[in-house]
């Protein structure tokens, strides 16, 4: 019945109707960015109806006011890829599948990872290879701000350190247990200070640990 719907509007479609539906994925995704795979699982209309109206998907991401998503070398990096990887599997608790990739919950599909690494068993070795390469213990700020704040490392924790802190507290909360790969809650995890960033506490290794959101906003709440 929605097949025949569609068939039945695309005729006389309106542009400003189309546009709505893309702010409307957007809005249900969470980003700014999809893919037409995205659109069809999610959209009203057929992915044609687009370049008939525009002249290209892309033409009609930037009319809605959203972000290209294009599959190139040139526009999505390595980097991105394997920041997009660590992301899910901190909010899994555990290590991704290819169907957790073309989820909601990840910026990119499983296809991308294939296109670029071949296969996804090939992507995770380049995965564990990109941690090792970054500076996953310290974080050093610009000299100015360091000499201002009188810290050697910034307040924000990068990505790799966030993954490299919760791959070793098993991707569970350290003061509840609470794990996403096991426990059902309206929390996530969080990498949070030991010795606050703010009473001197560095964004290092051994500064920091893994707390569901319920314990660190208690947390916050005492040290207030």
């Amino acid at each position: 019945m929605r097949y025949q719907i569609r068939l039945k509007r695309n005729g006389g479609i309106q542009e400003n109707e189309l546009l709505d539906d893309l702010k409307l994925v957007s809005h249900k995704l969470g980003r700014k960015s999809f893919s037409m795979d995205d659109y069809d699982k999610n959209g009203q209309f057929r992915r044609g109806v687009f370049k008939k109206k525009f002249g290209s998907w892309n033409n009609a991401l930037n009319k809605a006011g959203l972000e290209i998503l294009k599959r190139g070398n040139n526009t999505i990096t390595d980097e991105d890829l394997f920041t997009n990887l660590a992301a899910v599997w901190e909010q899994l608790g555990k290590q991704p599948s290819q169907s957790n990739l073309d989820s909601d919950i990840s910026r990119f599909n499983s296809g991308i990872y294939k296109k670029r690494f071949g296969t996804y068993n090939k992507t995770l070795p380049l995965f564990a290879r990109w941690l090792e390469s970054g500076d996953m213990s310290i974080n050093i700020k610009d000299r100015s701000e360091s000499v201002t704040q009188g810290h050697k490392t910034k307040r924000d924790i990068n990505n790799r350190l966030r993954w490299i802190v919760a791959k070793r507290d098993n991707f569970k909360c350290q003061h509840c247990g609470w794990s996403p790969a096991k426990d059902i809650g309206d929390r996530k995890l969080e990498i949070d200070h030991k010795v606050p960033w703010s009473k001197g506490g560095e964004t290092i290794l051994e500064n920091l640990q893994t707390l569901c959101s319920k314990c660190n906003g208690g947390k916050s709440n005492l040290e207030s």
